[in-house]
């Protein structure tokens, strides 16, 4: 069997779209070496040296196909030129990822599509216009797509999918995703306590990992920390990470505007291993987002030991279940009394981290691309 992954949405391993094809792949090379992987791409991606960080075994074990287009363009063209038929002839499977789905076979392929959410077809004001008008065409796209299945990471985007697209709801099977293997690993006391003396950090902080945007509700976050620090509950720091966005305002104009930015850092990019120790190192994940797929940093959080905070809105109820405490997301108040619950109470924070320990056992890369490659085979 012949199985083409399609990768061009990827621009990096830090990337959601890159961590998943990486570890999914990862996992079929190890319980499915028999098979034919093909890495499907349309120009357009960047900083991937795909022979050296993508490919686990080198470019020896799968085939690389690129397609000479911008991306962005891909599915226009489609309606013209029908270029998947072309370039993938000689596939079985097609395992496609959010917007880009091939819309014509000459001879039938299985074609599946793994979404992790459909949040700018829900609340486009948190998304530039150009985005939108992407994902307006994607919602007219998928209903006339002829996949056999979609993959959602979570029952909230399965409702979303049902309710919102009218995708018929025995079309989607959900398969949550799982934690990356390296956040499991503790790092070295001594090289924790070096990088985050490196980064000023040699006090308590509440940490928030996260692009700076709009639905992932960081201004309101300050807020609470402000109100926090106000009524001395908390004097440690709150340490910010996440990369800049188009509508990152909000966020630096709460930053500006605080009376504690002094004690509030904003790290737009760190490596893999500094990241570990930030989520190691921190007293509480603030993870108060208005609207998620899934919730990576809940999972990584809970594998760093660490508990969390969040919102009891969309997908983050199911990540988190009994081993995260929840709060109203759009209510600061509820927000800066979870925080200081959490903070206050170390048996709290000792009971949160042992259940979210037993938690991610229900999380896996095995498990999920097992049952990814068995549904390839109905």
């Amino acid at each position: 069997m012949k199985i083409a992954l399609d990768i061009s949405n990827t621009q990096s391993l830090h990337s959601s779209t890159g961590r998943y094809i990486y570890l999914l792949l990862q996992k079929y090379l190890e319980f499915y070496p028999e098979q034919e992987y093909v890495l499907y791409r349309l120009m357009g991606i960047r900083n991937l040296s795909f022979d050296k960080k993508f490919l686990p075994g080198g470019t020896n074990c799968c085939q690389i196909r690129t397609i000479p287009f911008i991306g962005r363009y891909a599915n226009t063209i489609r309606r013209f030129w029908h270029f998947d038929d072309l370039f993938l002839k000689d596939i079985d499977i097609f395992h496609g990822y959010a917007r880009n789905i091939p819309l014509f076979f000459r001879k039938k392929k299985k074609i599946f599509l793994t979404i992790y959410d459909i949040i700018p077809l829900i609340y486009p004001e948190f998304f530039e216009k150009r985005f939108r008008a992407q994902w307006f065409e994607f919602s007219k796209t998928i209903q006339y797509a002829q996949f056999d299945r979609i993959i959602a990471v979570s029952e909230c985007t399965q409702r979303d999918l049902v309710n919102v697209l009218g995708v018929p709801q025995e079309k989607i099977k959900v398969i949550p995703l799982a934690v990356a293997p390296e956040f499991v690993e503790p790092v070295d006391p001594h090289e924790l306590k070096k990088i985050l003396s490196e980064l000023g950090l040699n006090e308590e902080y509440i940490l928030v990992v996260g692009r700076l945007e709009p639905r992932k509700n960081i201004p309101r976050i300050i807020q609470a920390y402000e109100l926090v620090r106000s009524n001395k509950n908390f004097l440690g720091k709150l340490v910010i990470v996440g990369n800049s966005y188009p509508l990152s305002k909000p966020v630096f104009d709460a930053y500006f505007s605080s009376p504690y930015k002094n004690d509030i850092m904003i790290l737009k990019y760190v490596s893999s291993k500094t990241l570990r120790c930030l989520y190691q190192g921190a007293l509480v994940l603030a993870f108060v987002s208005l609207y998620e797929g899934f919730g990576f940093p809940i999972l990584e959080a809970f594998a760093s030991g660490i508990p969390v905070v969040t919102s009891k809105k969309s997908s983050l109820p199911e990540v988190g279940g009994e081993a995260a405490l929840y709060v109203e997301p759009q209510d600061v108040i509820s927000i800066a009394e979870g925080l200081k619950e959490v903070v206050q109470d170390e048996t709290l924070r000792k009971a949160l981290v042992q259940k979210g320990k037993e938690k991610l056992k229900e999380f896996s890369w095995k498990k999920t691309a097992q049952e990814t490659f068995e549904l390839y085979l109905k």
